[in-house]
């Protein structure tokens, strides 16, 4: 199957899309369900693409996912098969996880008549854009009837070597909050600041402040990031600002450790700035919550991803990530488990990190990531 996969693979590659937008995508995809014999489900609002694979025996359901969102950024990585589209590249991997799924179902069909309940295929738009496409389509009932039992999802990584495969029982990946912080001072000629209220210097402050929370309002031992990742203010080098915006993130691992931010958080900005003569407000955009990957069904991926890669080529993660994934949405309705596949060669110089211009991925993880996500889905069925 590789060479079907490495074509598919690659016609995905030349024509990313973004979040919302990957309707081309979306095309594309029925397009190879239909030519497997596979009937796209039309109930579910495209971009979307959802298709049930249906066995004769048996009424247990699984779900196999794959994103299918780019990036924005201009592709350097030197591949033939680069984007048709300037400016809009696939340096995730969301490619290689469609082409994986579509795999995946044509392994699976072949052995329908033996399959011993349903696998629900998702194809799934926007996971890089809050509040991410899983929302949606768990609103439309992609769980629902009948309902979903587990899911189970893969990330590629060129940190790990082609033909191995990273699994992380419980917290795996963070959950992901963006704020945005408004600060309100008074503005006056730069000469003369006691006539006013700096509001740049109260963000410095507020900026510092924020930083004791990591280092003095948080369990040492409890993952947190919080990073204010832009600022703006100021508009005349004589003019002392009267007002900044700052945006940043906030990932955690624990809701309580998140919550708990949060109101700090809201009581620093407000604290700082009024403290100083001026005004702060914070609001938070929730993002994705934490990936939870279930510790009995970890152990079933274990074995049979050991069955495809032989157990030396299967390990354990030893940290969570603080990156975040909408996969989350799902595992808060159904157990399921998220792993990390191998797609790096450094001897190829496959190497670069994802959402960098010039990532790609060893083909050869193409029909691995097929065979695994097919009998994950297979030995599950097969458990109950």
């Amino acid at each position: 199957m590789k060479p079907w996969l490495v074509e598919v693979y690659q016609s995905l590659h030349q024509y990313p899309e973004l979040s919302g937008q990957e309707f081309g995508t979306c095309r594309r995809i029925k397009s190879f369900l239909t030519e497997n014999g596979i009937v796209p489900d039309e109930n579910f609002a495209e971009p979307a693409v959802v298709a049930m694979l249906r066995g004769i025996m048996g009424d247990h359901v699984v779900a196999l996912r794959a994103d299918m969102d780019a990036l924005p950024i201009r592709e350097n990585s030197g591949v033939p098969f680069s984007s048709h589209h300037e400016g809009i590249m696939h340096a995730c991997g969301h490619d290689a996880h469609v082409a994986m799924l579509l795999g995946a179902a044509r392994l699976l069909q072949a052995r329908q008549s033996e399959l011993p309940g349903h696998v629900r295929l998702i194809f799934q738009p926007s996971e890089e854009k809050h509040p991410g496409g899983a929302l949606a389509l768990i609103e439309q009932g992609v769980l629902e009837s009948p309902p979903v039992e587990a899911i189970f999802g893969q990330h590629v990584q060129t940190h790990i070597p082609v033909g191995k495969l990273g699994i992380m029982s419980g917290p795996f990946m963070a959950a992901s909050d963006d704020f945005t912080i408004r600060i309100i001072g008074c503005s006056c000629h730069a000469a003369h600041p006691e006539q006013g209220i700096d509001a740049i210097v109260i963000a410095a402050q507020v900026i510092l402040a924020l930083q004791s929370i990591v280092s003095r309002n948080t369990d040492p031992v409890q993952p947190i990031v919080l990073s204010v990742s832009t600022i703006e203010g100021g508009k005349k080098t004589n003019i002392v600002a009267d007002c900044v915006t700052m945006r940043g993130t906030l990932r955690t691992l624990s809701e309580e450790v998140r919550a708990r931010t949060k109101e700090r958080m809201q009581h620093i900005v407000g604290a700082v700035a009024v403290g100083n003569g001026g005004e702060g407000e914070i609001d938070f955009e929730p993002g994705y919550p934490v990936v939870y990957n279930d510790p009995d069904l970890s152990a079933q991926v274990k074995a049979s991803a050991a069955a495809v890669l032989g157990e030396k080529n299967v390990f354990a993660i030893a940290h969570p990530t603080m990156g975040g994934e909408d996969f989350s949405r799902y595992q808060q309705h159904c157990p399921g488990v998220y792993t990390n596949l191998g797609c790096g060669n450094a001897a190829a110089g496959i190497s670069a990190p994802i959402h960098t211009e010039k990532f790609r991925i060893d083909l050869d993880c193409l029909p691995l990531g097929a065979a695994l996500l097919a009998q994950q889905a297979w030995d599950y069925l097969c458990s109950l």
